[in-house]
């Protein structure tokens, strides 16, 4: 175990040449006199000590003196050592007068001789007058704490036994150097207890006379540690930073890079080093102090936003709607915990940008909806938002159109054009952090249509029918805004496609008349599918047989297009003159594919009977039957009479 020594004033702190009482009083009034050389060589070993202080040992004033744990550079601390040359400093000597021992009270003659210490830490005056100078240390690094104090020395000096004189005379003042030690501590925001591993930081040390140590301006000279590197610090595991081999000053971390997920926050974080210390690792994981005085500093993150997109709710990516029907679109950014530092916040929805077969349906049909609560898996209708809280549009954010890009835009924060409403409205705590008010959860609801107007029916059925929102933002740390996109929800809708015929399948039936039920039961009580003016669906078989339902939807909620279909039922409600309607209600199915004709006809085949011609009361075909039934039965008759009379005759007249 290493001796330490407490750092004292000026000869406690240096180890000099020997020079005691004796010696002094043994110096004559005029050196010069007394010795055989007029000039003497002065040199000063200017040392910086770290940390641990060795015990000095007694000087002799001859050069090659050992120094204990001398190392050639700081750097070679890493190696155990901790005394090193001190280089920059400037040294001045001056002869006095010679009449007292006190460093106090004496009087200069002459003029000052000043040199500066090299890389070597060594401060060389050759050819020095003999006699008694004051030695002054002047222009010392900012990191050293405790100075060596002026004090003589004489030129030339007694040897170790007193008998002759040194004319090489050699001092070693150490200068106690401040090197200390910082933990950083990285934290999320959004609870400020986890972690945060893996951010990266930069060290910068403050500009001399900066005024502010918040501003990045403040920090433009990278830190070089003791192995002349500037390295990027990342915080561990436990999300902490330990540096240290910190001189003396003012420093701050900057943050240059975060996980994902995490927003940056380039605030300078400021700390200043005054005292030795040093880190270990503790047996959790944390860096703890070692000795003397470690530095601790902390800062959170806090995570970027979020934006979700949904049909009808933010969680529902499939649905499917009749193709004059408005479809319901939700976009829901999530509100960061620190959205009142924030300088842009702004939804945006292309609305045609993934798929021109939509459009949207308007501005009257966008609101937005603010909760304390979670509402994901609400299903909104945004034609009746009554049961919610809606902000106030114009007032509360602003809502634009652009119709050349079909595009919307809302915005809650935007610092350029002077609107920051959005960050008192969704987090009502604005920038009190004490008060860590929980944001509020935020869903743009609007509405869609299908484009009939520039695309046929044909066009649309049976696809996927995309769109995407963004998300532009700024935690005024970034040089540009941030973009976050949505989920790609969808829309669909389709049809069916039937064919009527009698007798046979190449004989087709103009004319017959069909509606649509969601049920069976619907189809027997009649009750019809309607359009979006409140009519019954209504189709009627053509020239060709064919007829069709166009624009259907199909399949159940959360379900993909391909996946998805949906069972429905015809039912004839007026057959052509001739035939008979059919009895019962005919069930299909609509899919992606069943508004299509595939081969020569389709699949969906339905038959009408004719009637059959059963004569009626007054037909005149029918009454000549009658009569040739009856003339018949005359004769009959009348042949059977006049056979059974000339029997009789003949019978008679063989009695004779």
């Amino acid at each position: 175990m290493r001796k330490k020594k407490v750092l004292q004033t000026f000869l406690a702190a240096i180890i000099t040449m020997s020079v005691s009482a004796g010696s002094i009083t043994a110096f004559a009034a005029d050196p010069i006199q007394q010795t055989s050389k007029p000039t003497s060589k002065l040199t000063v070993h200017m040392l910086q000590q770290i940390d641990e202080k060795e015990e000095g040992m007694d000087g002799n004033g001859l050069p090659n003196q050992i120094i204990p744990d001398y190392g050639e550079t700081p750097a070679d601390k890493w190696d155990g050592q901790n005394t090193f040359p001190l280089p920059d400093v400037t040294v001045t000597i001056q002869r006095v007068t010679y009449s007292a021992d006190d460093i106090d009270n004496y009087t200069t003659t002459g003029d000052p001789i000043t040199t500066v210490s090299g890389s070597d830490g060594l401060a060389v005056f050759e050819d020095v007058p003999n006699g008694r100078y004051v030695v002054k240390y002047t222009n010392l690094p900012q990191n050293v704490r405790t100075t060596v104090k002026n004090h003589f020395v004489d030129l030339p000096c007694r040897n170790a036994d007193g008998t002759g004189w040194e004319y090489d005379v050699n001092v070693y003042p150490k200068m106690e150097y401040v090197y200390g030690s910082v933990i950083l501590t990285k934290k999320l925001g959004d609870d400020h207890v986890s972690r945060l591993a893996g951010t990266k930081f930069r060290l910068f040390i403050k500009k001399a006379g900066a005024a502010d140590p918040k501003l990045n301006t403040s920090y433009e000279k990278e830190f070089v540690n003791l192995k002349g590197e500037s390295p990027e610090y990342v915080t561990n595991d436990v999300g902490q930073i330990a540096v240290s081999q910190l001189p003396a000053g003012a420093y701050a971390f900057i943050e240059t890079a975060v996980p994902d997920g995490i927003a940056i926050d380039t605030t300078p974080i400021p700390f200043t080093v005054t005292q030795s210390g040093s880190v270990v690792t503790g047996s959790s994981g944390d860096y703890v102090s070692d000795q003397g005085f470690v530095y601790s500093v902390a800062i959170d993150n806090y995570k970027i936003p979020e934006v979700h997109k949904g049909v009808k709710s933010v969680e529902n990516q499939h649905s499917g709607y009749d193709i004059d029907e408005i479809s319901t679109f939700v976009v829901s950014p999530v509100v960061p915990e620190d959205i009142w530092r924030y300088t842009t916040f702004v939804v945006t929805d292309d609305v045609n940008g993934l798929d021109e077969r939509l459009k949207f349906a308007g501005l009257d049909t966008l609101n937005v909806v603010v909760s304390d609560t979670d509402l994901s898996n609400v299903k909104f209708n945004q034609a009746d938002l009554s049961k919610y809280t809606t902000l106030a549009k114009g007032t509360d954010y602003l809502a634009d159109y652009d119709a050349e890009s079909e595009t919307w835009t809302v915005t809650f924060i935007d610092a350029a054009k002077g609107f920051l409403k959005g960050r008192d409205i969704l987090h009502a705590a604005g920038n009190n952090i004490e008060a860590k008010e929980t944001p509020k959860f935020v869903y743009i609801v609007f509405g869609c249509n299908f484009d009939t107007e520039e695309f046929e029916a044909s066009e649309i059925m049976g696809d996927p029918i995309y769109n995407q929102a963004e998300l532009d933002w700024n935690n005024s740390f970034y040089v540009e805004d941030q973009v976050l996109t949505t989920e790609t929800p969808e829309i669909h809708t389709g049809g069916v496609v039937a064919y009527k015929y009698t007798g046979s399948v190449s004989m087709p039936l103009v004319g017959a008349k069909f509606k649509l039920s969601a049920t069976r039961q619907d189809a027997l009580d009649g009750v019809y599918l309607k359009d979006v003016n409140g009519n019954d669906l209504l189709a009627t078989s053509g020239t060709d047989g064919v007829f069709r339902f166009d624009g259907v939807a199909y399949g159940a909620d959360g379900v993909p297009n391909d996946a998805a279909e949906t069972e429905y039922w015809l039912v004839e409600v007026q057959a052509p003159a001739g035939f008979l309607l059919i009895g019962q209600p005919v069930s299909f199915t609509v899919d992606k594919t069943s508004h299509l004709i595939t081969q020569n006809l389709p699949e969906l085949q339905i038959e009408d009977v004719p009637i059959s011609k059963v004569p009626t009361t007054g037909d005149t075909g029918y009454m000549a039957a009658l009569i040739a039934a009856g003339l018949l039965i005359v004769s009959g008759v009348a042949v059977f009479v006049f056979t059974f009379a000339r029997k009789n005759k003949e019978q008679a007249g063989d009695c004779k």
